[in-house]
């Protein structure tokens, strides 16, 4: 994603996607948010307990689904993490 990301272009893709779920825009919008503050960087680290406060998420199997989900439905690329450390993402492009 580049640093003209729409949030219009973002919503008329969730919003004929009707797998997608109110937390996982919640997360997506927390990870933009986060991409957004790091001055909108290729990939961006994950930071869980961050993305679940902005988010508003209380569980992590909840955090952990919707990650899950939204890299296979192409929202995100989240390659599993190989060693201990921290974990990144790309966003995909959407339009």
């Amino acid at each position: 994603m580049n640093a003209d990301f729409k949030l219009q272009d973002f919503f008329s893709v969730v919003s004929e996607d009707t797998r997608i779920t109110v937390a996982h825009i919640s997360l997506y919008l927390a990870l933009v948010n986060e991409w957004q503050i790091q001055g909108c960087p290729i990939g961006i680290p994950v930071d869980r307990t961050r993305l679940m406060y902005l988010a508003k998420i209380n569980a992590r199997q909840t955090y952990d689904k919707c990650m899950h989900d939204l890299h296979a439905f192409r929202y995100i690329n989240y390659p599993p993490k190989r060693a201990k450390g921290e974990s990144w993402l790309e966003f995909r492009r959407l339009v």
